[in-house]
């Protein structure tokens, strides 16, 4: 598990960000759960959300305060062989976004969360990222 937490400057204005890796968790694609039962892919729903929730209070037990209010991006990575396309690849992190919000304590339907859905070829697993618009 690779878990960070970095100030960094974007256009000389101070952004600050939590950066979680969780290696070996590879979101399920709908199109490869069709005629799946609906307990298992509950029960699969219900762990990917535990190993998110676990790893981000990894990173911090509470979300800080700079991330309770005001406009926050959020990045979902998929590291995975093959790349699914874009409607699939959002519907993948249900669990996970559910999971981060849950932690964050903040409605996944919050008008000052914006989202972003990435894959990318490597180690399987997955990346969140969260972090303040510095503008």
């Amino acid at each position: 598990m690779t878990v960070g937490s970095s100030t960094c400057y974007q256009g000389g204005v101070q952004a600050k960000s939590v950066q979680v890796f969780i290696p070996g968790l590879v979101t399920k694609l709908p199109n490869r759960t069709r005629g799946e039962h609906w307990a298992t892919r509950k029960k699969r729903s219900d762990m990917e959300k535990l190993v998110v929730t676990a790893r981000l209070r990894g990173a911090s037990p509470m979300p800080p305060d700079w991330l309770r209010t005001g406009f926050v991006l959020v990045s979902f990575t998929r590291f995975s062989s093959r790349k699914p396309d874009y409607d699939n690849l959002v519907a993948s992190f249900k669990a996970v976004q559910d999971a981060t919000c849950a932690w964050l304590g903040r409605d996944d339907g919050d008008p000052e969360l914006m989202f972003r859905y990435q894959h990318s070829t490597g180690e399987k697993g997955v990346t969140i990222r969260l972090w303040r618009d510095p503008t």
